[in-house]
């Protein structure tokens, strides 16, 4: 037998046997590769689970056999079917949990205005329980003392020229000059705005309602007890306004009326 031949003979066979191995570990790692990389695409996390789960390989010595159940698990996991229905089922219970925690917290809209009703009416008490200590049919006192500038009735409005209607009368008097209330009565409101300025409402024993606008100072506050005569503002200039004046106004049975038929005037003055 010839050595030399059975030697290369058996190191060619070795060579093939290498050449093989190689080529199917190339083989492996490239269905690898690729299988991987379908996982990533499919993958709804855009691929982080897969990922976590290659990290977590890396650092583990496992077999082969491990390393393939691990590919499989990471594939089964993206190829799952979602359960559409059961997460609707769990966003519908979280929404009605929550619209039932809302609505503990926030009342709805007809117990807002129940409560409204209620508060109004406690007021209206309040007041009548107060106006029950005034004295009936008392004499009106003058707001305050001055000239007429602007009647109740259409007039042409000072400040844009246009016809309007004044459901009040204007009284000039001196910036500072203090302001009484008309009758006996209770404040009902107080603020302040770009057309009315400072102003005060009051409600009285005989229904009526007086207003008193553009005042520089108010004195008192919403549900104070009011004597007639007695000092509640200092005019003033304040809002809609062209001078230093008092707009007062008388309301009654909820209509404007003109405060002459209250009010004595003379020669243009109150």
């Amino acid at each position: 037998m010839d050595i030399k031949k059975t030697t290369a003979k058996h190191k060619n066979k070795e060579t093939d046997y290498f050449v093989k191995i190689t080529a199917v570990q190339f083989l492996v790692c490239g269905f690898m590769v690729l299988l991987i990389f379908g996982v990533c695409r499919l993958s709804p996390d855009g691929g982080a689970s897969v990922k976590a789960k290659y990290n977590e390989i890396m650092l583990t010595d496992i077999s082969l056999a491990q390393v393939w159940g691990s590919v499989k698990e990471v594939a089964e996991y993206v190829m799952k079917p979602v359960d559409v229905e059961g997460t609707q089922d769990v966003i519908s219970a979280e929404t009605e949990t929550t619209k039932s925690v809302a609505e503990e917290i926030t009342p709805s809209k007809q117990e807002e205005k129940t409560t409204t009703a209620s508060e109004e009416k406690s007021k209206q008490t309040e007041i009548a329980a107060v106006m029950s200590i005034f004295d009936d049919g008392k004499e009106i006192s003058a707001p305050v003392h001055g000239r007429i500038t602007s009647y109740f009735g259409g007039r042409t409005d000072p400040i844009s020229g246009e016809n309007d209607t004044h459901n009040a009368i204007d009284i000039a008097v001196d910036e500072g000059t203090s302001v009484s209330a008309a009758w006996d009565g209770v404040v009902t409101e107080t603020g302040n705005d770009s057309i009315r300025g400072n102003y005060i409402w009051l409600v009285h024993k005989n229904g009526n309602e007086t207003f008193y606008c553009h005042c520089s100072q108010i004195l008192v506050n919403e549900g104070t007890v009011i004597r007639a005569g007695e000092t509640i503002a200092f005019s003033g200039n304040t809002g809609y306004s062209t001078g230093p004046h008092l707009h007062f106004a008388v309301k009654e049975n909820g209509e404007y009326v003109d405060p002459l038929e209250y009010l004595t005037e003379k020669d243009g003055k109150i």
